[in-house]
């Protein structure tokens, strides 16, 4: 007997909205066959036993677009980290304002660089950190891909280093205030005559037992390519006469490119290399040989992931 439900109690199926990130199998012939041509061959249909494309893609050190995929994922971890970002800002300036400590002022930016970073889904594998003498004070110089960067190295880098901002940012409500009372040093773009009260200054930092991050490129580089270097930084050495230590960042730019809002998880290489001696009393053409120098460094580490 066949039982026919009135129109009311009909029973409506709804079809499954699926996530085109949704993770697919890779079977063993697959997987190796994407190892022979470089890149993951992914059959959308594949059901087979084997690995996921996405952690085989994170195998091979490529960012996940994900979030790319699905935007209200993408929307929903900005939103919270810009609250944790205001939280940290509050706490850390009320901090400071009270007790005026340095060290809880990086102890507190280590622990945000990490939350961004795990909530984020980003892994950062460090190599290189033997490198570093404890106590010893160094011009950290990185190449610039994205905004990830100073997280990768607040959080990863065995030191207290002190980053260089645009003093603009101080304008920025709640984050700026962190910024103002900060150890960090700002610089004011719009008045060049303070450039030399500024490297006196990071100059002083230096020699009080603080170490100083230096971007070179002087702006995020848009395709991920390490630009050529302003002498800035090299300026900054010569004249405390502490060693550069060149820092690589490989894979931040997949995270976040410069002129996007698509933030994917994935695997960074943090690459610290042995620290660069400075000659004592160096020439300009001896300091446009030491920027040379760094730059092949950082650019042959980038190039040789890319």
């Amino acid at each position: 007997m066949v039982m026919i439900l009135p129109r009311r109690f009909s029973v409506r199926t709804r079809r499954r909205r699926t996530c085109p990130s949704w993770p697919t199998r890779l079977g063993a012939d697959e997987a190796c066959s994407a190892l022979r041509s470089g890149m993951p061959s992914i059959d959308a249909r594949s059901s087979s036993p084997g690995m996921t494309q996405y952690a085989f893609r994170r195998a091979l050190g490529e960012a996940v677009p994900s979030c790319e995929v699905c935007p209200m994922r993408t929307w929903l971890v900005i939103l919270a980290l810009v609250i944790a970002t205001v939280v940290y800002a509050i706490i850390v300036t009320i901090h400071m304002l009270l007790w005026r400590n340095p060290e809880v002022y990086f102890a507190y930016a280590r622990s945000w660089s990490r939350l961004v970073l795990r909530w984020s889904g980003v892994n950062v594998n460090v190599s290189g950190a033997e490198h570093l003498v404890p106590g010893e004070r160094y011009v950290y110089a990185s190449n610039h891909a994205s905004m990830f960067d100073i997280p990768v190295i607040l959080a990863c880098v065995p030191d207290n280093v002190r980053i260089m901002y645009k003093k603009e940012l101080e304008r920025v409500p709640i984050f700026g205030w962190s910024l103002a009372v900060s150890p960090f040093v700002a610089i004011d773009r719009g008045k060049k005559r303070q450039a030399a009260a500024v490297l006196d200054e990071v100059t002083a930092t230096l020699r009080s037992g603080s170490s100083v991050l230096i971007f070179p490129e002087g702006t995020r580089s848009s395709d991920g390519r390490v630009q050529e270097f302003r002498r800035g930084a090299f300026t900054l050495a010569v004249k405390s006469e502490r060693p550069i230590v060149p820092v690589a960042l490989i894979g931040t730019a997949a995270i976040l490119p410069k002129g996007t809002r698509r933030l994917a998880g994935g695997r960074v290489t943090l690459k610290i290399f042995p620290p660069v001696a400075v000659p004592a009393s160096a020439t300009r053409e001896q300091e446009k040989g030491l920027m040379l120098q760094v730059h092949d460094i950082i650019a042959g580490a980038v190039d040789s992931q890319s």
